[in-house]
């Protein structure tokens, strides 16, 4: 995958220390603003343990979702 259509501008947005968000947008017939949101659970093992979002960002609302548009 060494084809330069392949990257995605990712956009990092500041959140409380236990979240990290991630925008990117997804190019195709529509484009679709995707995110990856790191929310920290609890530790495990002595180790942090984070839960992976993932889905679209509702322009309309401002509100993340992944159950699709």
């Amino acid at each position: 995958m060494n084809n330069s259509q392949d990257v995605y501008y990712v956009q990092e947005k500041s959140y409380p220390e236990d979240r990290i968000l991630f925008y990117f947008v997804s190019k195709g017939k529509q484009d679709i603003i995707k995110f990856v949101l790191y929310n920290y659970v609890e530790q495990f093992n002595s180790r942090p343990l984070f839960n992976l979002g993932f889905g679209d960002f509702d322009t309309e609302t401002g509100m993340l979702s992944d159950k699709g548009i």
